[in-house]
């Protein structure tokens, strides 16, 4: 009897750590999908034009502004951290000719020094260790025909293996080469990535 007590204690313990355990993970997982899609940049429907002339007359700008702060409590020894930063991103993408269309976008942040930690107390996920970035984190040609598409230059990816990872001030950009064929809910990619360019890169503080 005892034993089966005991038995019952011990699969009602694990049952709740699971429970626990399941739902920090979902919560975690909640919060950076909400902070993609707030952060996420309105996407703009491209113009199509019949002449050269139009695709810079007819191009589309867009932007957003951004402030972020991040920090770190740590309950060890280890110093805590945290950043408040403001920038954001201006776009500039033409119009469609014959297919082909184009983008550049301009992304920048800059730490507020009097919302931020010094020294070992700051947190570079923000900008970097100069309280800085900007840079043209997209230039891209693009080509479509009918359900194929192709782009290449430095452009946002999203693909399991590597993604924009959109929840600060600044998300990922590659330099690469994608085509994709879309069709009836389905699709089919394939590329090459040559390089990547982020926050976490400028930092060192991804081993990837």
């Amino acid at each position: 009897m005892k034993r089966l007590l005991l038995l019952i204690s011990l699969l009602f313990l694990t049952t709740v750590l699971f429970s626990e355990e399941n739902e920090l993970l979902q919560r975690k997982h909640s919060v950076r999908e909400v902070a993609f899609e707030i952060g996420k940049l309105e996407e703009k429907e491209i113009s199509v034009v019949d002449n050269f002339k139009n695709m810079f007359q007819d191009g589309e700008v867009s932007g957003q502004v951004r402030v972020v702060y991040a920090g770190y409590h740590n309950k060890n020894s280890d110093p805590d951290l945290y950043a408040t930063a403001i920038g954001g991103v201006l776009k500039y993408e033409l119009a469609a000719y014959n297919g082909f269309h184009g983008g550049v976008a301009f992304y920048t942040s800059k730490d507020i020094p009097a919302l931020s930690g010094n020294g070992e107390n700051r947190n570079l996920e923000l900008s970097s260790s100069e309280g800085e970035d900007q840079d043209m984190n997209e230039a891209y040609i693009n080509y479509k025909y009918n359900y194929f598409n192709l782009r290449f230059g430095r452009q946002v990816l999203d693909t399991p293996l590597a993604d924009s990872d959109d929840i600060r001030m600044i998300q990922n950009t590659f330099e690469a080469y994608v085509a994709s064929y879309i069709k009836h809910g389905w699709e089919l990619q394939a590329g090459h990535i040559e390089s990547w360019h982020g926050i976490d890169l400028e930092n060192g503080l991804d081993d990837g």
